[in-house]
């Protein structure tokens, strides 16, 4: 589904949800059209107003990553790891995680004052068919991520994977 669908499904003004979210109808049509990219705190308004998830009116794989694996609207820049042309990419799904964690690592709970002390973490990684949305990454220290990337076992991956699924509300 798409912002457009979601909100036409609620019958949902475009007017309505702008003065919820705190922003102007045209914006509202930007977002819909894929002209601009909404910030993390809007999306999440959004899908609260709207009673959905996050994912259900942000379409990551058409935003982010075409059918070639490039990034089409993607906020800030990719890169190859290697040659199966697996590619990281810095998008609004990132943001979305970064803003549910509220400075607050997804492992081990501690809570940092700076919200940009935090990495993002694949939980299951886009090499091995992980998606780049925010219900398969986590926010991460960097003690954990660097833990989770040395010795993950079982127990931590499920821990995280229960971890990803509260950035689908």
């Amino acid at each position: 589904m798409s912002l457009r669908a979601v909100r036409l499904d609620r019958n949902v003004k475009q007017e309505d949800l702008a003065a919820y979210i705190g922003v102007s109808p045209s914006m509202i049509s930007r977002y819909e059209r894929g002209l601009s990219i909404p910030p993390a705190d809007k999306v999440v308004k959004m899908a609260e107003y709207l009673h959905t998830t996050v994912d259900s009116i942000m379409d990551y794989r058409r935003n982010v990553i075409d059918s070639d694996g490039i990034p089409t609207h993607a906020k800030n820049s990719f890169s190859s790891l290697n040659d199966d042309k697996v590619r990281i990419v810095t998008s609004e799904a990132e943001d979305i995680v970064l803003s549910v964690a509220n400075g607050t690592c997804d492992l081990c709970g501690l809570s940092f004052p700076r919200k940009d002390f935090l990495e993002t973490h694949y939980v299951i990684w886009l090499r091995d068919g992980g998606t780049p949305t925010p219900d398969n990454m986590v926010a991460l220290c960097p003690n954990c991520h660097k833990l989770v990337h040395m010795d993950c076992d079982s127990a931590t991956t499920e821990k995280l994977l229960l971890a990803a699924k509260k950035h689908r509300q």
